[in-house]
């Protein structure tokens, strides 16, 4: 049964791959969810300043994890709640490079597509699900889960806007279900 699995992976992948290449750079929905700093040239220059390394970055920071004693974490934890309270809050992964070609990131992307799909199409061979349409169904549905999963805490707690968030899971329904017809075509019942 792997060498079907395996199949099914690769076509679930392509079929996840071409999807996000129409969403992404087809489609003007994902470019219009995003906001637009004022000067991001001072923007740039002022997380240059700020973010010693590449990494993601909360503020206000808690901080509590550098302090060793109780108070000490608990003066950290009410500072900081304070600060959330005046504002702003961001939540953003900073990249100090910058890059050069689109190429490794759409390798990558198409590997998690594959192994994604390799992992449906494997919980897909547990079930007793014959008809084809129920089978898309169930690969669209359950990686639907996994995405609600990731997005929807996103949306809760660091505040990522409801637009964004609402269509980041209509997207991936839309190419999970692609992907879970392309997994059920090639994936014998």
């Amino acid at each position: 049964m792997i060498l079907p699995i395996l199949l099914a992976a690769l076509a679930g992948g392509v079929a996840i791959f071409i999807w996000g290449a129409i969403s992404w750079m087809a489609l003007p929905w994902h470019h219009a969810s995003f906001s637009k700093f004022e000067n991001e040239d001072a923007i740039a220059t002022a997380v240059l300043a700020s973010a010693p390394k590449t990494g993601l970055y909360l503020m206000p920071s808690p901080g509590c994890g550098d302090a060793k004693d109780p108070a000490a974490k608990k003066a950290a934890q009410e500072a900081a709640m304070e600060r959330m309270k005046k504002g702003p809050r961001v939540f953003a992964v900073i990249h100090r490079e910058g890059f050069t070609s689109m190429a490794p990131y759409m390798v990558k992307g198409f590997v998690v597509g594959v192994v994604v799909s390799a992992l449906l199409a494997y919980l897909l061979t547990k079930t007793a699900i014959q008809a084809d349409w129920k089978r898309a169904l169930f690969v669209d549905l359950t990686a639907l889960a996994g995405v609600m999963a990731a997005r929807l805490n996103d949306w809760n707690w660091h505040g990522f806007p409801n637009r964004y968030t609402v269509l980041h899971l209509v997207d991936a329904t839309i190419g999970w279900g692609l992907a879970g017809w392309a997994i059920t075509a090639v994936l014998p019942a």
